[in-house]
């Protein structure tokens, strides 16, 4: 006989343990220390109503098998260390991305993130690549920007190339940041547009 409940508790045990999506991660960035990262819509999540079903109906029919749970989201690698060895990094305090590919640096660049001293700031957490487009037009409040090159990670924070600017990296952010996205030169932008593909973690922190 099972427990009420327990088939629940073990399944929410399992997510708690293995979810990690929005989860605090340490990263060893580019400039050479370990920063913790918090949030982001990266990661691994169990379906935790599919799991009980399964393993409910499992428990009653007396099976032994391996099995696999069933996900919401995957990230590119199972387990805490979900972020493996290709992802953009996005160094909001320096003002640079890297891009890695198998743990080899294959982009560096100067970036423009968002404007700080207008609260527009671009929030950091590991988040991923969800939707590639060229020839784009960026709308917000009271602007209207077109983008060769658009590569959205969180809502409607993404990278892009900035042809408005002539000048990247260093303190611009603080008084000249964007409205929230990476404006990127864009020769790099154009490289990360091509190698770089949709669910490539992006790891952005300051």
């Amino acid at each position: 006989q099972l427990r009420e409940g327990a088939i629940e508790e073990f399944v929410a045990d399992l997510a708690a343990e293995y979810d990690t999506v929005g989860a605090s991660r340490q990263f060893r960035a580019t400039r050479g220390e370990i920063v913790t990262v918090e949030g982001g819509l990266y990661g691994n999540q169990i379906d935790q109503k599919t799991e009980v079903d399964y393993l409910t109906t499992a428990f009653q029919e007396r099976r032994q098998e391996v099995h696999e749970p069933a996900y919401l989201q995957t990230a590119w690698k199972q387990g805490k260390e979900d972020i493996g060895s290709t992802y953009i990094e996005v160094d909001m305090g320096e003002q640079k991305m890297y891009y890695y590919v198998d743990g080899v640096l294959k982009i560096e660049t100067p970036i423009v993130t968002g404007n700080t001293s207008r609260r527009m700031g671009t929030p950091s957490g590991v988040n991923f690549v969800y939707l590639k487009q060229t020839n784009r037009i960026l709308r917000g409040a009271n602007y209207a920007s077109h983008v060769d090159f658009w590569m959205p990670v969180k809502g409607n924070i993404g990278i892009h190339d900035a042809a408005w600017r002539n000048k990247f990296g260093g303190e611009i952010f603080k008084t000249d940041g964007s409205h929230g996205c990476v404006n990127t030169p864009r020769e790099a932008m154009e490289r990360l547009y091509d190698m770089a593909q949709i669910g490539t973690p992006v790891v952005m922190f300051y």
